[in-house]
């Protein structure tokens, strides 16, 4: 009967805390949802990458800084590249470095999936097909099809901008 009481008194007393600490969790969730879908409506997202998964190989971790900034119509790219070259210029065959308008510009959200962007670029070298799918957490993965390589895909996170205070 002792051990019953003391029981109940720690389930009354611990309980509360426990609910209290699930709703900031889940406020801060949402939160970070909200700064992404605004990110997405204004067109300006910003992805750190930080390994490469090649087509057939396994994942490469970076320790560089490498990102794709996509801002208003314009795709600033800084990847690199791992992977079979078909055809390359003269010099070339290094990895992403360009920035583009973009084309063909398309967005979907699924609810508990993310967003899917999709766009295209063209350079004088080669013609690139972007699939960036962003998750409500903030982390990101990105498929780069082309003509003259074999396709390669990113794994990153979102960087956002930090709240600002209302003035």
């Amino acid at each position: 009967m002792k051990t019953m009481i003391i029981l109940l008194a720690n389930l009354f007393l611990f309980f509360p805390l426990a609910i209290g600490q699930q709703k900031t969790s889940v406020t801060k969730k949402e939160a970070k949802a909200m700064r992404i879908e605004h990110a997405i409506a204004a067109r300006n997202v910003h992805i750190m990458v930080n390994e490469a998964l090649p087509l057939n190989h396994s994942a490469i971790p970076l320790t560089s800084d490498y990102w794709l900034r996509l801002k208003h119509d314009s795709a600033f790219v800084y990847l690199p590249y791992y992977g079979r070259a078909y055809s390359v210029p003269y010099n070339g065959g290094g990895g992403f470095d360009f920035a583009k308008k973009r084309t063909n510009d398309t967005i979907n959200f699924k609810k508990r999936q993310g967003y899917t962007w999709r766009f295209s670029t063209q350079t004088s070298d080669d013609n690139y097909q972007f699939n960036v799918w962003i998750s409500l957490d903030g982390y990101a993965t990105i498929t780069v099809n082309c003509n003259n390589r074999q396709s390669i895909s990113y794994y990153g996170e979102c960087i956002l901008p930090e709240k600002t205070s209302p003035k």
